[in-house]
């Protein structure tokens, strides 16, 4: 399957999901928690979704680690939890810190 490739200006936008980097590597999304089926309340879909827990690489390394990798350990709720707290935290210094509002 060909994909043309998109503004890099656009990239991970609704506009651009898939970036082209080389002639036979595009790049996209790898969520280190998977598969996304598991992960199925706010909670956990909030927690797949933490930037920590994704990396953009080429869509066919990505298609080669779930081909040979068995996905990792689901986190208990109290970790997933925990996870999102910290981010959310992370956040607010980060937004104070340059001046924003945290409100």
């Amino acid at each position: 399957m060909e994909r043309a490739p998109c503004d890099p200006e656009k990239r991970n936008t609704s506009e651009c999901r898939v970036y082209q980097i080389t002639s036979h590597c595009f790049e996209d999304i790898h969520h280190h928690e998977w598969p996304a089926r598991d992960y199925k309340t706010e909670l956990e879909k909030e927690y797949r979704e933490l930037h920590i827990l994704k990396t953009l690489g080429c869509r066919a390394i990505h298609n080669e680690i779930h081909a040979t990798t068995p996905p990792p350990q689901k986190p208990t709720v109290a970790e997933m939890r925990e996870a999102v707290n910290q981010d959310r935290i992370e956040k607010l210094i980060e937004r104070s810190q340059n001046g924003q509002s945290t409100t």
